[in-house]
Parts: C-alpha cells; structure tokens; sequence
C-alpha cells in the first residue's frame, strides 16, 4: 500500500508541475497497478489517472522512440573513483547526463566513512557552470565522446572542506 500511495503521488506531483508549465513534460516507468488500486487510486493505471488530472482530455502513451529525443537524456558518462583513498569499492561518483545540445547536469555523490555529499552542477552546451573535479571533467568527457571511461581503480585525495 505504501509503495503504491508513494507512486500515486510522484504521478500526481509530475501532473501538477505539468500543468503548472514548471516542467516541460512527463516520463513515466510502468506502475503496479494493484499497489495503486491498494492505496486509493481509482483507475485502471497511471495513464489513465493522469488523462483525469489534465481535465479528462484524450492522452497517447509512447512505448518506445525511434530515435534520439531533442530534450531527453541523449549521452552520459559514469565514473567510480575512491575519493579519501581509505574505502575500497570506489564508492564514490561522478555523473553526466546531458542531452543533444550537450546540456544537463553533473551530479558527484563523495563518499567517506562517516558521512557523503552530494554535489550538482549544471551544463550549457557542454560547458559546466560552475568548476568541475578531475572526475566529473571526466565524467563530462566521456558523456560528450559517447564513450565509457576508464574503469581502472582510481585514488584520488580530496580535502574535507
């Protein structure tokens, strides 16, 4: 019921950013139906429930895109690292998820024994914002090469600050 309630309100909140014009559009993964009949929701499934919260208009469902979709995750690159050279495992990481025009985000999760941080940069037409880390450059590298990194073990010592 719980997983259900959780799903019924991530689709709900994506309808009403929406409509709200705050995104640009929707991209749902399949929902279990039961689960979501358990926590409430009246409908058949998410389609359907979303065609209710846009007004009851005429909705389409796309399985599946030929080709690259302008505005949707088009390249990305993945590097693990270890980042206090004291944790084995590479447990820390850096992500690029950019589109077509090579926009989008970078995203490093830094992993240490008693704490992790979480950090985000944005990407303009493959130029980050703000500075990027050895890894995250890397990370971009690879994204915009369409290419995997090298997956050899990484040390990397970072200050704490």
């Amino acid at each position: 019921m719980r997983a259900g309630r959780i799903a019924g309100n991530a689709v709900e909140t994506a309808a009403k950013l929406a409509l709200g014009r705050e995104v640009d559009g929707i991209v749902t993964a399949p929902a279990h139906k039961h689960a979501l009949h358990l926590a409430g929701f009246p409908y058949p499934g998410h389609t359907e429930w979303l065609a209710h919260l846009a007004g009851d208009v005429d909705v389409a469902m796309m399985l599946a895109a030929e080709g690259r979709l302008d505005g949707a995750i088009a390249f990305h690159g993945l590097v693990r690292y270890d980042a206090y050279n004291e944790m084995s495992g590479r447990q820390s990481t850096s992500i690029a998820l950019l589109d077509s025009s090579g926009s989008g985000i970078v995203i490093s999760s830094i992993h240490h024994r008693d704490q992790a941080r979480l950090y985000a940069k944005q990407v303009v037409g493959g130029r980050a914002e703000l500075e990027l880390s050895p890894e995250e450059e890397e990370a971009m590298r690879a994204a915009l090469a369409g290419e995997a990194p090298e997956v050899g073990e990484r040390q990397r010592r970072r200050s704490s600050s």
